[in-house]
């Protein structure tokens, strides 16, 4: 960490390696944030190292392939949209802890392993109109399952559940009423 910081207000675009990311600063009023192919920084070159995608666009954030990105971002999100696509698991988040600002968020979208984000996520209440949760693998043990049953979901509209997506179900031990579930399984 240094102690030079360059402040970005409106728009960033960064390509090459994620240190860089330790001299940025993201303004409140941020509305384009777009990190690809960004590498961690190894010693060896022949190491490969997934690829970060990060993109925020008018109130909303994706984070692809990695959730590696989600250490550099401010711990307290104040989109009300994100999405988490994630191939790896809650190695990648450490100790990260995330505080979701918004009181009511218009979107949240796990797939793959980014479902692990929500052990790192700090809120005791998750109020959302819509929940999707795709294709999800893995990722919490039977600690963690207790700790995140303990969270309250509110789902105002909907949750979408696609094929393994289902087992989040056992994860919603204090949800209030969900108006509307829909679940889709692909058959192979």
């Amino acid at each position: 960490e240094t102690s030079t910081k360059i402040v970005v207000s409106k728009r960033i675009g960064i390509r090459g390696n994620a240190c860089v990311l330790l001299f940025i600063e993201l303004g409140p009023e941020i509305s384009h944030l777009n990190i690809d192919e960004i590498q961690r920084q190894c010693r060896s070159p022949e190491i490969y190292m997934p690829r970060i995608n990060i993109f925020l666009e008018e109130n909303k954030i994706n984070i692809r392939e990695t959730q590696y990105g989600l250490r550099f971002l401010k711990k307290n999100i104040t989109a009300t949209e994100v999405c988490f696509f994630g191939n790896k698991g809650k190695n990648e988040l450490l100790n990260t802890k995330i505080t979701l600002v918004a009181e009511e968020m218009e979107n949240i979208c796990f797939r793959a392993k980014g479902l692990s984000v929500l052990s790192s996520i700090t809120n005791k209440k998750i109020n959302v109109r819509q929940m999707e949760v795709m294709d999800t693998a893995k990722c919490f043990s039977n600690e963690e399952k207790e700790e995140i049953r303990k969270k309250t979901f509110v789902i105002r509209e909907k949750l979408y559940m696609r094929n393994t997506g289902i087992l989040f179900m056992e994860l919603l031990g204090n949800t209030v009423f969900i108006p509307v579930i829909e679940i889709e399984v692909d058959f192979y």
